[in-house]
């Protein structure tokens, strides 16, 4: 679920609802980035062939990009850039999916994809991991492939792309394209991490999408091709069919290969050509995949999916064969019209979702492309639970309501204020792109057939465009992308509906009858808080040298924390902290983090409703929420320079004045019964709800809080927990990004510095009520209502709290070597589990509280296996030293990591929030590579003998309710 009660610019409330449904992603032309050019001087456009014979009308091209295409028929795009430093991204792309597979291949795709991972002519197998975690790739954080229905891109991000990395990358690649050697014994391995995988996906959201896409698209093979495949099939599968399948998709006409980084692009194009340039198809290639016939007069078509897990949903759809956008102005005013339509028809669901009496608890409409096969306009109502019918009459009538009246344009202009401020922003901030980003864009931009530029060209053209953006346009365009309305509906519920199909309709008929008014602009008053109080004055102000903190005290007791930085073009990020957190709050705290994470911001402020500032922050990439921590409660985030004073007085009003409003309540209520749904649906969310509290004893500070928490918590007790706090409570606060240093103490003095004096704040750790840590059960089951054959293994070992830094990172590294241990034995060759890993955690503000854990998500008849390898690697880290190659292996992607934390603004941000309010962490940071570098194999082994006893070990089952209910 989104950690943010407010979605950013627009401060929407229905969170909790597109947590279910889907997310809507700013818009963009073309599906990637594209330009306009207006007669005269607005762009520049150059004509000049695009490398890849992609054909260009009118957008100005970026020319930072390098293209080029081998003689055996391989595109390549190459483009320096340096977010972050000395880092590079890796992309290739086959266009080859599950919708290319026979019947007696479905899974194949997949199947392959796993197999890269598993040797190559010149990787030995199981090799192939190993040679990048030397090089500081995570496995799975750095080094990752994707299969779909029409293409598999396999994805490198080197940390530090110096020759040697970069190298082994390219050769990774090469040898993924053309050299798998998908043996016979590494096949019948790879097959029980697939069944593992297909397990985890197996939930109730994967087989209603099965329902869904066999609703919509009734002619075409696509709900039978999803890229997991059959089971039957991945199970029984020979190798040499396997090898035929890829040789006859993996073949250079087929694929893309793109890197972008702070690398020499000559010197990475001549290893391209030399690399690559051999490369020959094997054999007959495949044919054209068929994707089957979309009818976009397709006569209406009712379906549903029931299953206890799944929430109450209405999805209306109009689909139509899937088009590529040309690349020219002209073709690119309609998405920009369906964006602004989207965003007004967003700002329509906000209000009724906040209405009294309201069945949904949140709603989307949008055009979506389902990758190169079809595309859709669909309109996503999540409904209260068991409410289907109140969300489907509400769907119905609000999309009739846009068709009939259409949109004001007062909706209009609101939203493009919103979509100039998105684009300015990404033109203010191109400069520090991050190289993944531009990676992917130029993938999908292969995919497509479009053409890249950049955010400033985008911006240059939104303003030729905006005479063409008025109401009247907008409405016309919605208009012909609904046209007669939708072509299927389809309903999802927890228990079956009867006899469907009438009862549907009939509903459905009967909301038609309702007529619907004309939508009416609301005016807004002027945003109330602006003037906090005679401006604060500076008491203290000093420097931290080498880490470039500037420390700032305010007379009133407010303490301001700045570092100016480059990262990030344009932009900063805060965070404020306030009072002691839930640490100090012993009673009737359970659920109130997990409430204010969701709704508080729904509460608005005094002077202003959640609505009317929805209003207000047109324009401004502001956010607005404050989570409840266990050391202070939090307001943080990210922000233009530009918008950083309207930003500081959002939350300062937030701090001083919020709102408490029913509504959050009302919304609340409605999305609890859906909340509880999830929270038990999977042993993931099982997990996420209740691991932490159950190691700390049950004590109600820690964890989601239980179902009858969560329904006892509301404004009222919110208030009373927390205003106190918030009135009192001393006030910390980081600024860090690219902003002008007394700017922002200036900011800062009109803001937070000018309110009343505050406590000092500072916490005695003694005092704080400590956690009942360890449990003194060593073994505990959990439920879940999902698949049969779905649950989570957990072995966990009680360690202790941050006291000790060099024990604390010595711990962090035998995690990461466990890890790595966990994954060659219990995934590569047990094929237990899909996913496996090992963490370590310690607490800096509870004595004692710390511990490591083993986790994987696997079948439950595979959880004795599962512990018995877990102990025997447990036992092994005890009795003798971990190989240098795994120590490598764990240590080289570590140091990577504490690397780029050194390039992130959040990162500094959270580093510097506590620069005076807890300046013993300061050290701790100084210290974290030296000592991460000083941890030896003998280190880890005397953490292991130390804390992996077996007497130690606490073990979790997370298993099917129904296994339990049959014993």
């Amino acid at each position: 679920m989104n950690n943010s009660p407010c979605a950013r610019t627009t401060l929407s409330v229905s969170l909790l609802a597109l947590a279910f449904a889907m997310s809507l992603q700013t818009p963009a032309f073309a599906q990637s980035e594209v330009a306009a050019q207006e007669a005269g001087d607005a762009v520049d456009t150059k004509e000049v062939e695009h490398p890849w014979g992609i054909e260009n009308i009118d957008l100005p091209a970026d020319d930072a990009i390098r293209y080029g295409i081998l003689p055996n028929g391989m595109r390549y795009a190459l483009r320096k850039n340096e977010t972050p430093e000395k880092a590079a991204s890796i992309r290739m792309l086959v266009h080859v999916g599950s919708m290319a597979e026979a019947e007696n291949e479905r899974g194949f795709a997949h199947f392959v994809e796993h197999m890269a991972f598993n040797g190559s002519t010149n990787i030995p197998e199981g090799e192939m991991v190993a040679l990048l975690e030397k090089q500081g790739l995570s496995f799975g954080l750095n080094t990752n492939a994707t299969t779909s229905f029409t293409e598999t891109i396999y994805k490198l991000d080197v940390p530090d792309a110096n020759e040697e990395a970069m190298n082994l990358a390219l050769m990774v690649m090469r040898e993924t394209a053309s050299n798998l050697t998908i043996g016979e014994e590494a096949v019948d391995r790879e097959r029980g991490v697939i069944k593992s995988e297909r397990q985890l996906r197996n939930t109730a959201g994967l087989r209603s999408a099965k329902v869904q896409l066999s609703l919509e698209l009734p002619q075409s093979p696509i709900s039978q091709r999803l890229p997991i495949g059959l089971s039957e099939v991945v199970q029984t599968a020979p190798a040499s069919r396997l090898r035929s399948f890829y040789q006859r998709y993996y073949r250079p006409e087929n694929t893309t290969l793109v890197v972008v980084g702070d690398v020499d692009l000559d010197t990475i194009e001549a290893n391209i050509n030399s690399g690559f340039g051999d490369w020959k198809g094997v054999g007959e290639a495949g044919p054209p995949i068929d994707y089957g016939t979309i009818d976009p007069e397709q006569a209406l078509a009712i379906g549903t999916f029931a299953d206890p897990a799944i929430p109450t949903r209405v999805i209306l759809s109009r689909s139509k064969p899937f088009e590529a956008i040309p690349n020219s102005v002209e073709a690119n005013l309609e998405p920009l019209l369906m964006s602004l339509a989207s965003k007004v028809m967003g700002n329509r669901f906000n209000k009724i979702v906040l209405s009294p009496g309201t069945s949904i608890i949140g709603a989307v409409e949008l055009q979506t492309p389902i990758e190169n096969i079809a595309r859709q306009q669909l309109l996503v109502t999540v409904g209260k639970e068991g409410d289907w019918q109140g969300a489907l009459a509400t769907a119905e009538q609000e999309l009739r309501r846009a068709l009939e009246h259409g949109f004001t344009q007062g909706e209009v202009e609101e939203q493009l204020v919103n979509l100039t401020a998105e684009f300015k922003n990404a033109a203010d901030q191109q400069g520090t792109r991050r190289s993944q980003a531009l990676a992917e864009a130029l993938i999908r931009s292969s995919v497509n057939e479009s053409i890249i530029i950049a955010p400033d060209s985008r911006l240059a053209i939104l303003e030729v465009l905006r005479p063409a953006l008025t109401a009247e346009n907008v409405t016309a365009a919605f208009r012909k992308n609904w046209a007669a309305g939708p072509n299927s509906v389809f309903v999802t519920a927890a228990a079956p509906i009867e006899n469907a199909q009438n009862t549907i309709r009939e509903v459905l008929t009967a909301s038609q009858q309702v007529a619907v008014k004309a939508p009416v602009d609301l005016e807004t008053k002027p945003f109330a808080y602006t003037e906090f109080g005679a401006e604060g004055k500076v008491a203290t102000d000093s420097t931290i040298e080498d880490l470039g903190i500037r420390t700032i005290t305010f007379e009133n007791g407010v303490r301001l924390n700045l570092k100016t930085t480059d990262f990030e073009a344009g932009k900063i990020s805060f965070s404020v902290k306030v009072g002691q957190g839930l640490r100090a709050i012993l009673e009737g705290v359970g659920g109130l983090a997990y409430y204010m994470e969701n709704v508080f911001a729904v509460g608005g402020l005094g002077e202003h409703s959640i609505e009317e500032l929805q209003k207000l922050v047109a324009g401004k990439d502001v956010s607005l929420s404050l989570n409840a921590g266990q050391d202070a409660f939090t307001a943080s985030g990210s922000t233009p320079t530009a918008d950083a004073e309207f930003q500081f007085q959002l939350l300062t009003a937030l701090i001083t004045d919020p709102g408490y409003r029913p509504e959050a309540d009302a919304i609340w209520q409605n999305a609890l019964p859906t909340i509880n749904t999830q929270n038990t649906a999977t042993p993931m969310a099982v997990f996420q709800s209740n691991f932490r509290r159950l190691l700390a004893g049950g004590d109600v500070r820690i964890g989601r809080g239980s179902a009858e928490e969560l329904a006892a918590v509301n404004m009222t007790s919110v208030r009373n927990l927390i205003s106190d706090q918030l009135n009192h409570g001393a006030i910390d606060i980081a600024i860090v990004g690219e902003i002008d240093q007394q700017a922002a103490i200036d900011i800062v003095a009109k803001t937070f510095g000018a309110l009343p004096a505050r406590e000092p704040g500072k916490v005695d750790i003694d005092e704080i009520k400590p956690l009942p840590f360890p449990p003194e059960e060593k073994l505990f089951t959990l439920t879940h209502n999902g698949q049969a054959d779905q649950g989570v293994v957990l072995a966990v070992w009680p360690t202790d709290d941050d006291a000790d830094h060099k024990d604390d990172v010595s711990r962090e590294m035998l995690a990461a070597s466990m890890g790595i241990l966990l994954t060659d034995v219990v995934r590569e060759e047990l094929g237990a589990t899909y996913s496996t890993q090992a963490f370590s955690r310690s607490s800096s503000l509870y004595p004692d509280d710390g511990f490591l854990a083993a986790f994987s998500i696997a079948d439950p008849a595979k959880a004795e296996e599962i512990y018995a390898a877990t102990r025997a690697i447990a036992k092994q880290m005890r009795d003798e030293p971990i190989s240098k190659d795994v120590f490598a292996r764990a240590r080289e992607p570590f140091l990577e990591q504490l690397e780029e934390q050194d390039r992130s603004n959040a990162v500094w941000t959270g580093v510097a929030v506590n620069a005076q309010r807890r300046p013993d962490r300061l050290d701790r940071w100084r210290a974290r590579k030296e000592l991460a570098e000083a941890v030896t194999i003998e280190d880890i082994q005397a953490a292991a003998q130390n804390y992996l006893s077996d007497d130690a070990l606490i073990e979790l089952r997370i298993v099917p309710a129904q296994s339990v209910e049959g014993e």
